[in-house]
């Protein structure tokens, strides 16, 4: 998938004018074996911002995607719970997943109810 893109330079500074990027969803197996599995679901939303603005002194660049879910099975269940995070990244600053969300599945409402 391609995303327009254009860079608006004046006075020594840059600023990308469409911080939109749409991507490929990356393969969703992540560990497989005997029998439990981990998954990576693709997002709802495929787009990632990335902010660039040279003249903004204290975050010149920011990147943000859509939630990152990690989906947990292990056999006989196929949907006990999933790990959702997102990822951010700014300058100045190390690149890090947010603080991540349990999200039980099917397989567990009871435990969610009695919760």
């Amino acid at each position: 998938m391609r995303s327009r893109c254009s860079i608006f330079l004046a006075d020594n500074e840059w600023r990308l004018t469409n911080p939109n990027f749409k991507y490929k969803p990356p393969a969703p197996d992540l560990v497989k074996g005997g029998e439990m599995a981990i998954t990576r679901p693709p997002p709802a939303v495929l787009d990632v911002n990335v902010l660039l603005d040279s003249a903004t002194q204290n975050k010149p660049w920011e990147i943000a995607s859509a939630p990152n879910e990690l989906k947990i099975d292990i056999d006989p269940f196929t949907d006990l719970f999933r790990i959702v995070t997102n990822y951010h990244a700014v300058s100045g600053d190390l690149p890090k997943l947010e603080k991540p969300s349990l999200a039980f599945g099917n397989d567990l409402q009871d435990v969610k109810r009695n919760n």
